[in-house]
Parts: structure tokens; sequence; C-alpha cells
């Protein structure tokens, strides 16, 4: 950030920031348009990990990953990652719950709440 010497105090090295230009408020404005579209293709650019999303939507009590895995022919571990990545996304909510020596967990969807910031004019 350029510093800037405040109109009456001459010789004063405080450092202000100036209002956002209209160019920086665009700039801001695009940074979080591609930020929330780069969240979204990653969650759901892969369509195996969308059809599990969509799977999870459908059940009452939730998915675990040995169903996900049954369900789309997947090995247990791969089903997991895409499970985990869904709700690291915050698109599914995991519990787990004890089961002998390990854990099994549960996976619901969340509803999505999509706020997609407007594209301002003359991005690209």
């Amino acid at each position: 950030m350029a510093k800037h010497k405040p109109i009456g105090e001459v010789g004063s090295d405080t450092a202000f920031a100036a209002a956002p230009s209209a160019h920086a408020e665009r700039d801001r404005d695009h940074g979080a348009f591609t930020a929330t579209v780069s969240a979204i293709t990653n969650a759901f650019g892969d369509p195996t990990r969308r059809a599990i999303y969509l799977f999870a939507r459908t059940t009452e009590h939730g998915v675990t990953a040995a169903q996900v895995a049954a369900q789309f022919g997947l090995h247990p571990n791969v089903a997991r990652h895409h499970l985990d990545r869904l709700a690291a996304g915050g698109y599914l909510e995991g519990d787990r719950a004890s089961r002998g020596l390990g854990c099994r967990a549960t996976f619901q969807a969340l509803p999505l709440r999509l706020r997609i910031p407007a594209r301002c004019a003359g991005a690209q």
C-alpha cells in the first residue's frame, strides 16, 4: 500500500488507506464470484461426487461410506474420500457413531445455500 501524507499533517509518516476505487471494488467482487464458483466446481465438478450428494439427499437417515461404495461400485475408501470432500465443503454433515473397535460415520445432506455474488460489469 502506498504511503500518503494526510492533508494538514505535513511531514507525517502515517499511512492510510484511501477509499476503494471502483476498479478495486470490481476486482474484489470478481474475486468473490471466482472463489464461489471454484468452491462449487471443486465439490460438484466430479460426476461421481455430484451423484453421491444427490443420493445422500434421497435418504432420511444419511449414508455411510459402505452404502455409497455399494451403490456406486466404489472401494469404501474412495467413497469415504468423496463424502469427506462434500462434508469439508459444507454440503454434508457427518455423525460418527461408535461401532465396536472403530466408528461408522453417517453423512446427511445439508440444504444447499448458494450465494453467488452478482458478476460485475466488465469482468470476464
